[in-house]
């Protein structure tokens, strides 16, 4: 159990650092800049919060699960820097300049041609090709074929160099294939809506909507599973800015939202008495790895 739970506070440790770094840097740009900076976060929030939801299909009355996920987001090459645009172009030699992502490593300068005006250094990444996570998930059966599914960590300062971090997560979902006695899988349709907040600067919500498939093997105490789903997902952010040129503090807000984006997950479960291992691999435009460890009854 001590192990589980290590592992559970490193990977959340680095995750809500990396968040709350993040949230200084995104102050260093202006509106569009900071929305271009920060997109790739948002993608590996969803490719992680997206993952680990199910593991079967099956539903029983008064069934109860506990499980602690650790996900892993993978980060395309291609997002660890963007085209940055000058906030004035009267003043700074280029009018765009290649920087970091978030993820990416250096940061890029806008250089002055006003004396009285300092060159524009944008902040760099954290060069990273990974990023992790984890989240604990409780799940208990209803009548009906129905289940819930719940994620929650308290509004909290975890770590000093964090801040005030927090996650809810609600999921329900319904085992369609009882209306199917000769049914050879489980399928269930399921709905999941979660929100992380980071130090009442910045939140992310995402609505994950996925139909899902599972079959245990008589022989052996493993089952696969596997599903696809939608999700929907908006980051907003709220900020205030120093701005470079004028030195006014200039409020700036602003939202990314992803829409409709697919996600596949395939994984298998090996269940020994009550313990549940899992592995799973979630594939959309970024793809997230998830081990789960835990127990159900």
């Amino acid at each position: 159990m001590k192990k589980i739970i290590l592992i559970l506070c490193l990977a959340f440790f680095v995750f809500s650092t990396l968040s709350a770094g993040f949230e200084e840097d995104i102050k260093a740009f202006g509106k569009e800049n900071g929305k271009n900076y920060i997109r790739p976060f948002v993608h590996t929030l969803s490719a992680n919060l997206n993952n680990g939801w199910y593991n079967s299909a099956e539903t029983g009355l008064l069934h109860f699960g506990f499980t602690i996920n650790t996900m892993v987001a993978l980060i395309p090459d291609g997002d660890q820097t963007f085209i940055a645009t000058s906030p004035d172009t009267t003043i700074y030699q280029e009018d765009e300049i290649e920087t970091a992502t978030c993820f990416g490593d250096n940061g890029g300068t806008f250089h002055s041609n006003n004396p009285q005006v300092s060159d524009l250094e944008f902040p760099p990444g954290v060069n990273l090709k990974a990023l992790p996570f984890a989240v604990p998930q409780a799940e208990l059966g209803l009548p009906g074929g129905f289940g819930v599914q719940l994620r929650f960590l308290p509004n909290a300062e975890y770590f000093k160099e964090v801040g005030k971090t927090s996650l809810i997560g609600v999921g329900v979902k319904n085992e369609i294939s009882k209306q199917f006695p000769l049914c050879p899988v489980a399928i269930a349709l399921q709905a999941s809506y979660q929100k992380f907040e980071m130090n009442n600067t910045a939140s992310y919500s995402s609505i994950f909507v996925n139909l899902h498939a599972s079959k245990s093997l008589v022989v052996a105490p493993i089952s696969f599973f596997g599903g696809i789903g939608l999700e929907n997902s908006t980051f907003e952010a709220d900020y205030t800015l120093d701005n470079p040129v004028s030195g006014d503090e200039e409020d700036i807000a602003f939202e990314i939202k992803t829409e409709n984006e697919i996600r596949t997950n395939v994984g298998a479960r090996l269940k020994i008495m009550l313990v549940d291992m899992i592995l799973e691999y979630s594939l959309g435009e970024y793809s997230s790895a998830r081990f789960g460890l835990g127990f159900s009854l």
